[in-house]
């Protein structure tokens, strides 16, 4: 239940680091058996994603490194199922930050079972006393879930007229698409927001696909552009060129300033525009220090 008292205590400072502690869950493992485990952690999202458009997943937290196709399959999801159930399926994706007032109100205009609210990016709800308490009403798994706003609100009204009621029960589905790793950050017990996140993983479907690292990602970014062709059919280069971009991609992993899908994109762009000379581009645009 969401309780305003003036202005809205703040958790921690913004400046909070939520990236994912120093640890390898695939130590000792070779390439071949990351890439297969991971395929299955994506395997797993997939269903439980479809289970959610269904209404028989109620709350699915998805933690993963940015820019390895969390929110692509996700939304690929719900358009393919809003196509098939143009009349009867209700969803809408609310990408980066988002008031906890606000928040209230999109739970509320899709409370309905079928009914799916997707959060992509939205960690800075954290940062908020009511936003973290609507976040964990609205993730629970219980039968029953009810929402309130008891405080005054104008965003609640138009024209002076409460449009909104206080409270709601919520039948929808939501998906909070993460780039943070709860677990870890739980396990390291150094976050003030670590509580938070330990009520949230008891609560719901929590699903960690175990790409954090810059192995992990490049393994995995390495899997999805040579399976699906993606530098090939954006940027119609050759095979063999997209080979050469991966390799390059991968060599570099360390050294890179970020490294994700986005990356690799990138270095087609690259080969595209300058078929010879992409590589010295690359090192100046993509490196943290020019090699």
């Amino acid at each position: 239940m969401a309780r305003k008292r003036g202005r809205p205590t703040k958790l921690q400072s913004r400046k909070t680091d939520l990236s994912a502690p120093a640890h390898d869950p695939w130590a000792g493992m070779e390439d071949n058996h990351v890439l297969r485990a991971i395929h299955d952690r994506f395997d797993v999202m997939e269903s439980l994603t479809n289970g959610s458009l269904r209404g028989d997943v109620r709350s699915l937290v998805i933690s993963g490194a940015p820019g390895i196709s969390k929110t692509f399959s996700v939304e690929k999801a719900l358009t393919e199922h809003k196509e098939k159930y143009p009349n009867k399926f209700q969803y809408k994706v609310i990408k980066g930050n988002i008031s906890p007032v606000n928040l209230y109100k999109v739970l509320y205009d899709y409370q309905r079972q079928r009914n799916v609210v997707v959060l992509d990016d939205a960690d800075s709800i954290f940062f908020d006393d009511d936003g973290v308490a609507i976040l964990k009403a609205a993730l629970d798994s219980t039968p029953h879930r009810w929402i309130s706003w008891h405080s005054e609100s104008a965003a609640l009204k138009e024209n002076g007229e409460q449009v909104y009621n206080k409270e709601f029960l919520y039948n929808g589905s939501m998906i909070f698409i993460t780039n943070t790793d709860f677990q870890g950050i739980v396990d390291a017990g150094k976050s003030k927001l670590a509580p938070h996140f330990e009520a949230l993983l008891s609560r719901s479907m929590y699903l960690d696909l175990k790409v954090h690292d810059r192995r992990a990602i490049a393994i995995w970014v390495n899997y999805l552009i040579q399976v699906k062709n993606i530098l090939v059919n954006h940027f119609d280069i050759t095979k063999d060129q997209q080979r050469t971009a991966v390799d390059w991609l991968v060599e570099h992993r360390d050294d890179l300033r970020t490294l994700s899908i986005r990356d690799a994109m990138k270095i087609g762009q690259m080969m595209k525009a300058d078929p010879s000379g992409w590589e010295k581009t690359a090192k100046i645009l993509l490196l943290k220090t020019e090699m």
